[in-house]
């Protein structure tokens, strides 16, 4: 039944060719094939089978990095915000269901309880095969290059080949943590909570870049 959720919330797919793509995922099994893109102010239909499913699933939890503005994060009053807060309140009002943005969590705890089983859905998330074992995904909704960024008394840096023995910043759980442990074994990293984190190690030195 999963898959009606993935229907709405693959109504977009990316159409650049960048580094990261943004995908929902669920923590639970379901079958995106054959998905078709229908208008966003349209209904999803539902048989009983399905209506009866979502009634007994109640509120879905999300999974939400707190603060990685614009994509997603929480605001000064708490509510769940950014790009992929709209596709979570256009699917809402689809399907009619409710969502929930679980409060208090770091991206990486984010993962461990999608790992658990204890949260239902990741609005924004970048697809991996290591996060492929323990999530299903959508098809990217929105797609944007990764970028870098230095002091501005570092020398400029214009490919990820310039990161090669340097101490890079990253977000602990974030897709470039992956991506670099996998294939750029010379770089340093420097692992952080959150972006702020981030900007403050590399703004006093402690990284080279983010």
């Amino acid at each position: 039944m999963l898959h009606k959720v993935l229907h709405v919330l693959a109504i977009l797919s990316g159409v650049a060719a960048p580094l990261i793509s943004a995908s929902v995922s669920l923590s639970a099994s379901s079958n995106s094939s054959g998905i078709k893109s229908e208008s966003t102010n349209q209904a999803v239909a539902l048989d009983n089978e399905e209506k009866r499913w979502l009634s007994e699933q109640g509120t879905f939890t999300l999974g939400v990095d707190p603060s990685w503005a614009p994509f997603e994060f929480v605001d000064d009053d708490g509510k769940y915000s950014g790009i992929g807060s709209g596709y979570i309140d256009l699917t809402s009002q689809r399907l009619g269901v409710d969502f929930k943005a679980l409060p208090g969590l770091t991206w990486t705890e984010v993962i461990r309880k999608a790992r658990l089983g204890q949260i239902d859905i990741l609005p924004t998330i970048a697809r991996t095969p290591k996060r492929e074992k323990f999530l299903n995904f959508t098809k990217p909704y929105i797609t944007f290059p990764m970028v870098i960024a230095t002091r501005k008394d570092a020398a400029f840096v214009d490919s990820i080949a310039g990161l090669e023995g340097k101490r890079v910043g990253v977000v602990k759980g974030y897709v470039s943590q992956e991506l670099i442990e996998n294939d750029h074994k010379s770089v340093n990293l420097v692992l952080v909570k959150n972006l702020s984190e981030g900007l403050q190690q590399l703004s006093c030195s402690n990284s080279d870049l983010i």
